[in-house]
């Protein structure tokens, strides 16, 4: 899937996109639909205590809204 194709694994932490923490729940949602299906996201996430930044590519889900 696409977390897959992310290397987002069972465990991560997201915690921004681009360098600017969440500050709320909300703020990713409002990323996806703002690059828009088929767009790329900068995801910045914590995996075993590490800082790691990666690029995932946003699609369309099955009720056509946005998802990395």
């Amino acid at each position: 899937g696409a977390a897959e194709a992310a290397r987002i694994m069972i465990g991560d932490v997201l915690i921004g996109i681009g360098g600017q923490l969440f500050s709320s729940p909300q703020d990713l949602s409002r990323a996806l639909r703002h690059v828009g299906a088929g767009g790329r996201l900068a995801i910045d996430l914590v995996r075993g205590g590490q800082l790691i930044a990666c690029q995932v590519a946003v699609g369309a889900n099955m009720s056509g809204t946005e998802a990395a």
